[in-house]
């Protein structure tokens, strides 16, 4: 198919990311990918934070993006949204684009203010929690959907059909841009060998890496009573955790208590992930919900197998018995059979491995993250829906 080319006014549109900070994290990183992404297609894209830059702010600005600090001075900053509406003016955005609830708030408010053409908001994550925990975000975020965004983007179908169900957010509002990955950044430094001496690992040991955030939504406690369980059939097996997070000294705790703390390493943030994925024998999450995991994308690009509960857009990027396996969220035994499998079958998990790196060349790269949102611009900018300007497109394409 054939895209339809969007009128020649916003060809080239000019674009302001809106995120809260850019610390390390999976929508972060999703934005650095898209901001350079954006640069190097010849859109003049830059970016602006509510709170911090961090490390993906800094490494934007060392790549040429413009990158504003407009910090927000209290949790409820009601001049947060005319400080920002004044940067909009100057900077005159055709579209603003705004990730996650903070920004999706209070830069949907400065937009309007601004008159910028086309607002568009990204939501990552699917948490029906939220719906009884937060009532008041759930609130706001559907009147911010419905009063100041023109579309709402899922980065998973699954995350798309939340919105719409659970969030109430009208269909022709709604998009789906699946995360992608810039593999020409993700290069291994050190050698599989050197990884695990750094670790300890035995020559004839296994590493189950995980690579997520210590939160509640992770589940380590369900890793950490798997690895316990597959240590009893492996028992120079190590657990690898690779993030940062309130829980640590819980799970420090936990493992303790398994049994498993000699075999566990707690590593913090790691910029040396690619480094850690190719030690690794298998890379699992455990998480309890999800919006599109960046661990699995950069897992199967290292060619790593990967288990993963069902939970979110992980089933649509892995495909069961191919490129991993899913199992049901929460259950320790099905986890702990899927993992066993490719442990004791290294000729499979090398295959599922070969197959995750295709699956990532073909669906989920930077390239086709940028592509797809600009298809989302085009959209909005053009007060059109989805369906309509797809079969704009496949009328061309005929």
């Amino acid at each position: 198919m054939i895209s339809p080319l969007p009128p020649p006014a916003y060809l080239l549109p000019r674009v302001m990311l809106v995120i809260e900070h850019l610390q390390l994290g999976g929508t972060e990183r999703q934005l650095h990918h898209l901001a350079l992404g954006l640069k190097r297609a010849g859109i003049a894209v830059e970016v602006c934070c509510l709170r911090s830059l961090g490390p993906f702010g800094e490494s934007l600005r060392r790549h040429g993006v413009v990158v504003h600090l407009v910090p927000k001075r209290s949790k409820v900053d009601v001049t947060l949204p005319f400080r920002l509406a004044v940067l909009f003016r100057h900077r005159r955005p055709d579209v603003a684009h705004l990730f996650l609830f903070t920004a999706s708030l209070w830069g949907g408010l400065a937009a309007r203010l601004a008159r910028v053409p086309a607002v568009i908001a990204t939501e990552r994550n699917v948490n029906h929690l939220e719906l009884r925990e937060h009532p008041a975000e759930v609130l706001l975020f559907r009147l911010a959907a419905h009063l100041l965004h023109d579309r709402v983007l899922g980065n998973s179908d699954r995350v798309t059909r939340y919105l719409r169900t659970a969030l109430k957010i009208p269909p022709k509002r709604l998009g789906t841009v699946y995360n992608g990955l810039d593999t020409s950044t993700i290069r291994p430094v050190r050698t599989r060998d050197e990884v695990r001496r750094e670790l300890g690992v035995a020559e004839d040991g296994q590493i189950l890496l995980m690579v997520a955030r210590l939160t509640r939504q992770k589940n380590y406690p369900l890793f950490l009573r798997v690895a316990a369980r597959l240590r009893k059939e492996f028992p120079r097996l190590v657990a690898v955790v690779a993030g940062t997070g309130s829980l640590e000294g819980e799970l420090r705790s936990f493992a303790a208590s398994l049994g498993v703390a000699e075999a566990t390493r707690f590593l913090g943030p790691r910029q040396d992930v690619a480094d850690l994925m190719v030690a690794s024998d298998v890379v699992v999450l455990t998480s309890d919900w999800e919006g599109f995991p960046n661990t699995i994308l950069e897992a199967m690009w290292s060619e790593r197998p990967v288990v993963a509960t069902d939970v979110g857009g992980c089933g649509e990027v892995i495909v069961d018995g191919e490129t991993g396996h899913l199992v049901p969220p929460d259950d320790e035994e099905a986890f702990a059979r899927a993992t066993r499998h490719l442990l004791n079958e290294p000729g499979v998990a090398a295959k599922m491995g070969a197959a995750g790196r295709r699956r990532v060349l073909d669906r989920f790269t930077a390239g086709r993250l940028v592509d797809g949102t600009l298809e989302q611009y085009w959209i909005a900018l053009n007060h059109a829906d989805q369906q309509s300007f797809i079969q704009e497109g496949e009328a061309v394409s005929g």
